[in-house]
């Protein structure tokens, strides 16, 4: 039997390794020990649960091997007999790749590139390494597979955390899930004495949230690197909650409502428009994020929400019927109650619509880089909205990033499209070009722009 000091550990490994909770991560930034927690719950894990088997993955064998199995093999060497140490075995189509205890146990290995490897498998317990570079798919089939009763049944994992399957899984409320976040400050007797110093050289302050500090942020190649979404950041303020004080809040304010349209996910987004010229800022106040719902269900919503509204804002793209209704989107679109009676709302861009320019003049309004002001701002109460929720503008826009640069050299400056976060991205992104069409003291700043004797934009 293995014994830890917990005079050894971290304080966050030792919240780790007492964790029952039957889903539990360990989101940790770099260099604060993640690979020894991982180790040592493996070991906790196969002790508690005795013969019955277990499964460990990493992200690839190689990882497998160099961050967990070899290392662990090592440590053991000097506790134990070398009669009672474990061997890798099997390998082949018959017997899984496994590691063989003494008791007759067996801890399948396997790698989160082939989930193949170990679907079918039934295990007592499972331990999974830098989870963030799992698919979702291959967490599914992982945590299905421990379905053996045992004294601890529990699914363990260790990761730097990442805006992914991981944020909706272990960060949103979810029964039965706990998330413990270790800071690389804890491990500094056993780090460089610079170590922490030469990562905040290496990475942006977003980016040292996530790995010196194991918060959830995009990690690599964020499109809106300075945007903050913690609710005491300068992006947000606080709005009328109450709907009768919400309706005076915007009574002398614009308001527009930016649309990504669809059956399967659609997006609407209320902004209210504060000051003017120079002076402007403007307030996302509410938002729609419908499924499998058809446009004139969502344009029933919207209207049921009582909200002035003076303009919308669409993709041209989406003047098509939708097979759902029968109905183009536009034609249901116009069923929205303007608050200015017959005026006509729906505004589609229909120049500079390159999603890369859409990109670039939605980040200057939120702004926070090189003292530009956050001229986009959000409602605090659209956090507590999102909670729990797979998608929503502010999680959406703190999740947006670039594919990862291949041979040092970026692949595309067009952000990475999942199918369901791009969409309130994409509303917005929209809208923020039309303000740049339509708000001359914007458009003034671009000689090209100013070079463009076209609206911008038509009416629909």
């Amino acid at each position: 039997m293995i014994v830890f000091d917990e005079a050894d550990l971290n304080p966050s490994q030792v919240v780790f390794l007492r964790s029952v909770m039957p889903n539990v991560l360990f989101a940790a930034g770099l260099g604060s020990g993640k690979s020894t927690a991982g180790i040592m719950k493996t070991l906790q894990l196969k002790g508690a649960n005795g013969p019955l088997p277990g499964l460990v993955i990493a992200q690839t064998f190689g990882a497998l091997f160099s961050n967990i199995v070899d290392p662990m093999l090592e440590m053991l060497k000097g506790q134990l007999p070398a009669q009672l140490i474990p061997v890798v075995r099997g390998g082949g189509n018959r017997d899984r790749l496994h590691l063989r205890f003494a008791d007759g146990c067996k801890v399948y290995l396997g790698s989160a590139e082939n989930p193949k490897g170990w679907d079918g498998v039934n295990v007592a317990w499972l331990y999974g390494d830098e989870c963030r570079h799992w698919t979702e798919k291959a967490w599914h089939i992982a945590e299905a597979r421990v379905r053996i009763p045992a004294p601890l049944n529990q699914r363990a994992l260790t990761s730097t955390p990442a805006l992914n399957w991981m944020d909706l899984e272990f960060n949103s409320g979810k029964a039965g899930r706990q998330v413990i976040h270790a800071g690389t400050a804890e491990n500094l007797r056993n780090l460089s004495p610079d170590y922490i110093d030469n990562l905040k050289l290496s990475y942006s302050p977003r980016m040292q949230r996530a790995m010196l500090y194991g918060e959830f942020v995009p990690l690599y190649g964020a499109v809106f690197e300075a945007f903050d979404p913690q609710p005491t950041s300068a992006w947000f303020v606080d709005v009328p909650s109450a709907k009768d004080d919400l309706k005076r809040w915007m009574k002398d304010k614009r308001v527009y409502l930016a649309v990504d349209p669809g059956f399967r996910r659609s997006a609407y987004v209320w902004i209210a428009k504060t000051g003017a010229g120079e002076q402007t800022t403007w307030v996302v106040f509410d938002q729609l994020m419908a499924d499998d719902t058809t446009d004139m269900t969502c344009v029933d919503i919207v209207n049921k929400r009582g909200w002035a509204i003076d303009e919308v804002w669409c993709d041209p793209a989406g003047d098509q019927v939708q097979s759902v209704e029968g109905l183009d989107t536009f034609a249901a679109l116009r069923h929205i109650e303007p608050r200015e009676h017959g005026r006509r709302l729906i505004r589609a861009v229909t120049t500079y619509r390159s999603i890369a320019f859409g990109v670039d003049k939605l980040r200057v309004l939120l702004g926070g880089y090189e003292g530009l002001p956050a001229r986009v701002k959000f409602a605090r109460r659209l956090l507590e909205q999102e909670r729990g929720k797979q998608r929503g503008i502010v999680k959406d826009l703190a999740a947006a990033s670039y594919p990862e640069m291949k041979d040092g050299r970026p692949i595309t400056d067009i952000p990475l499209k999942d199918g369901v976060t791009d969409h309130s991205r994409d509303a917005i992104r929209n809208w923020a070009v039309g303000m740049w069409m339509s708000e001359p003291w914007l458009r003034s700043r671009d000689k090209d722009l100013l070079a463009d004797k076209s609206t911008g934009y038509r009416l629909a």
